[in-house]
């Protein structure tokens, strides 16, 4: 989800075709919500999320053992450190986070004879193996 301060909500639901962990999947979560506020002009933000490892992590907090999480965490700094003047990753509690569950679900789900305002993106791949160089060179590109 992104929302403006004056309270504008944008909701994109993803939908992974790759077999990914829920840490895998909250970085994903990330990358696609720096890209959709990178598409919208925003310069500064706050991503708030309700995984403590994450966050750990983001916030230079905990040691990342994990190589794909390694991979994961250097493409999110690139992104940031590319496209915004600030980026606050801010963790919050799983009750505070509802909205964001329901869209997790709504991905594995779409209503027959329904119009939907919703974005929704299928994403084939992890994002370190196909939108490194695109999210990179948009940036490159203005």
């Amino acid at each position: 989800m992104l929302q403006s301060p004056n309270d504008i909500l944008i909701e994109k639901s993803l939908h992974f075709a790759f077999k990914t962990s829920n840490n895998q999947a909250e970085y994903e979560v990330i990358i696609a919500d720096l890209s959709l506020a990178r598409e919208v002009g925003v310069k500064s933000l706050t991503c708030k999320t309700d995984s403590k490892l994450t966050i750990g992590n983001l916030n230079d907090e905990f040691q990342i053992k994990d190589p794909t999480l390694l991979q994961y965490y250097h493409l999110v700094r690139k992104v940031v450190q590319s496209a915004f003047e600030q980026v606050r990753i801010q963790h919050i509690l799983r009750s505070e986070n509802v909205r964001a569950d329901i869209l997790s679900k709504l991905a594995n789900t779409k209503l027959k004879s329904c119009h939907r305002s919703l974005l929704q993106q299928i994403l084939s791949a992890p994002s370190m193996t196909n939108t490194c160089h695109n999210l990179t060179q948009h940036q490159a590109d203005n």
